[in-house]
């Protein structure tokens, strides 16, 4: 992970409790394998995959907006 996006998520982690961060770092790891598969393998990503990736960045949002004031 590039250390301005880890020290950002160190902040993001802090808005959250436990529970809470522990699925967010969930959902962002697989979304980040997602990304590299994409990223440098595009030919062997399947419909189904990214469909994935949009549900997982779209949990992640939804729960970061929520905590926003």
């Amino acid at each position: 992970m590039l250390e301005g996006t880890k020290k950002r998520w160190m902040q993001l982690g802090g808005a959250f409790d436990e529970n809470e961060f522990r699925d967010i770092a969930k959902q962002f790891s697989g979304l980040i394998g997602l990304k590299n598969e994409a990223e440098y393998r595009p030919d062997l990503m399947k419909g189904s995959q990214a469909s994935d990736a949009l549900r997982r960045a779209s949990r992640i949002l939804s729960k970061v907006r929520q905590k926003l004031p």
